[in-house]
């Protein structure tokens, strides 16, 4: 698994350092490209497999000197190891609260990004490895445009050579429908509601788990209800 991570990463750069020649203002300053974050042998010594999902990498990861990407050379090799390493640290609250969201429903499935579940996740952001300088929704629909062109294509490559068992993810509808078409709704709240289902889909031998996304992911639904989904995970044929 990591001589082809090491490939898909060549390949990254490579993309990084042409995004940066024609369109140097697209990128965060001072930053790298990431295709994913999260311990990749303890990934795959887990019996249940997970990557979760968002979009593309925060330019909060790049704020200050002694930010946690810090490379002395960006080559493949760095990059995997700084990539594996994000979430091997002695606290939580050394990485952004962003990953809480997601911590929760990992955690009622004996998951989590952090060492002490059974179960190692790893996260991914699905529409470019690219870190922009502005958010992504605020970027211009022609940049959103080539950005995802190549990195769902990178994404997509990427679960390939780590064959989740799920995928989970709560984003837009049009950025989900860009990797399945037939979803299946699954009530998770007692409340009549279609923002409080989620949504199961298939990607390759993946199971994909959708649930709406707002300000941060699964932001409808209550702390009650997140584990309800993390239990679903568990349920799941796979």
């Amino acid at each position: 698994m990591e001589s082809a991570l090491l490939g898909l990463l060549t390949k990254t750069i490579e993309l990084f350092d042409e995004i940066k020649r024609v369109k140097p203002s697209l990128t965060a300053r001072n930053s790298v490209p990431i295709i994913f974050s999260g311990n990749i042998a303890q990934y795959e010594k887990s019996p249940l497999k997970i990557v979760t999902v968002a979009l593309n990498p925060s330019s909060n990861e790049f704020a200050g000197v002694d930010h946690r990407y810090k490379l002395e050379k960006l080559n493949p090799k760095n990059l995997f190891k700084v990539c594996s390493s994000y979430f091997d640290v002695d606290s939580a609250q050394e990485v952004s609260r962003w990953f809480t969201n997601y911590e929760k429903i990992l955690m009622s499935a004996d998951a989590s990004y952090f060492e002490g579940r059974r179960n190692r996740a790893i996260h991914s952001d699905m529409c470019s490895p690219i870190v922009t300088q502005k958010k992504w929704q605020k970027l211009g629909r022609e940049d959103r445009r080539q950005l995802q062109e190549s990195g769902l294509q990178i994404w997509k490559e990427f679960v390939r050579i780590l064959s989740p068992d799920i995928i989970l993810m709560s984003v837009k509808r049009e950025y989900r429908d860009e990797i399945c078409q037939n979803w299946t709704e699954i009530p998770i709240s007692s409340i009549p509601t279609r923002s409080r289902n989620v949504a199961i889909g298939k990607l390759g031998c993946s199971t994909v788990v959708w649930g709406r996304a707002r300000n941060t992911p699964f932001m409808d639904f209550n702390d009650r209800e997140k584990i309800k989904i993390g239990e679903t995970l568990q349920s799941l044929p796979r």
